[in-house]
């Protein structure tokens, strides 16, 4: 765990190394080539310096081992880094969005020098490359922050390609207020990767489930796993890009407890070592049953109660039906045709709760029904 956090660390200071190359070269460009889309780039670098900067804290923290406080560890304050790294993104979108509709407005645009196109298509290949090494990084590692850092440095790129496309328009086409109708587009664009950012890293405080395919995927581990009869229930949440999960598995009744154990350390290792995005496993055994033995105690038991209820005449039609939650009984009992509507209705809810009582029942539905002569 300490050498994984260190490299997630390794990764952060070279994007933080490619950022300081990045601001210093297209300030310095900007000023001397009078291009204004170059400096607001350099800006942007900026703030992807200050955004990886929170990234390394927020992994710093992330990697500090569980104590009395945090008994479940850390891993959360990755996924508050990638929210705010988020909103960081959105933040500069809107200001990016605002320079170039007052520029539109103004009228104030600047013809940059045409060697400026090249410090903006050198910021696009450096912003690319950090890109991909981050986005490679967050992968290997599962880390949400490293990820919402890759995005950054993607709409990064998207800036100098707006730039860029902005020095092309102005210097060789004579076409001045393309820059900022380029920057406006762009804008649009990198809030939108924003907001899904904001929204990963919201999931992830939310104690959010992992997606789908992972889901399913772990699910078929554990039922190819020999003794393991079925799932009983499946609850997995992420955090900082990890996955931690509680699972409730049937194992034959006719096991010991010690034998139960073995099997379910057996789930965990091997769900630990396929998965090494899962943090942390839990795993609790229960008795399988044959479920027709209990759906028929249990269609016996409902049928005494109906017997020793004196205030019905006869009852018919005793069903069990599977539910996730238990059996629902179905059950028709037959009354004085003279007794009141409420009263039936009485008597009919008097049933239910007894028969609701009975153990692995989720619900009863009781229909009533009358004599004939």
């Amino acid at each position: 765990m300490m050498n994984e956090n260190k490299k997630k660390k390794s990764a952060v200071f070279f994007a933080i190394a490619m950022n300081t190359i990045l601001f210093v070269g297209k300030l310095i460009g900007g000023i001397l080539g009078h291009s204004s889309a170059l400096i607001s780039d350099s800006l942007d670098s900026l703030t992807d310096f200050v955004g990886d900067i929170v990234i390394l804290g927020g992994i710093w923290f992330a990697g500090k081992p569980p104590d009395k406080k945090h008994p479940y560890g850390h891993y959360k304050a990755e996924s508050l880094v990638t929210a705010i790294v988020g909103i960081m993104i959105v933040s500069s979108a809107i200001l990016m969005l605002y320079r170039s509709i007052f520029s539109l407005y103004t009228g104030n645009f600047s013809t940059p020098k045409q060697w400026t196109g090249l410090v903006a298509f050198g910021s696009i290949i450096g912003c690319l490359i950090t890109y991909f090494y981050l986005h490679r990084a967050s992968k290997k590692y599962f880390s949400s922050a490293l990820e919402a850092g890759a995005v950054h440095k993607f709409a990064d790129a998207l800036t100098s390609v707006a730039a860029l496309i902005g020095i092309f328009l102005s210097s060789f086409m004579k076409i001045r207020w393309g820059d900022p109708v380029a920057s406006a587009i762009v804008a649009l664009w990198v809030s939108r990767t924003g907001i899904k950012i904001i929204s990963r890293g919201g999931h992830e405080l939310l104690d959010g489930a992992p997606d789908d395919d992972f889901e399913y995927a772990v699910e078929q581990t554990i039922i190819s796993i020999p003794a393991v009869e079925k799932i009983h229930s499946l609850q997995m949440r992420t955090a900082g890009g990890k996955v931690f999960a509680h699972i409730d598995i049937s194992v034959p009744s006719e096991l010991s407890i010690a034998d139960a154990h073995i099997i379910s350390h057996r789930v965990r290792d091997v769900l630990i070592t396929k998965f090494p995005r899962l943090a942390n496993v839990i795993i609790h055994t229960e008795p399988c049953e044959n479920e027709s033995e209990i759906e028929n105690e249990i269609i016996t038991r409902v049928r005494q109660i109906l017997t020793n209820y004196d205030k019905i005449k006869e009852f018919h039609g005793v069903d069990a039906l599977v539910s996730e939650n238990g059996f629902i009984i179905i059950a028709d009992i037959v009354v004085d045709p003279e007794m009141k509507v409420k009263n039936a209705h009485r008597i009919a809810d008097e049933i239910r709760e007894k028969i609701i009582e009975i153990e692995n029942i989720a619900d009863a539905i009781i229909h009533i029904d009358y004599t004939r002569d």
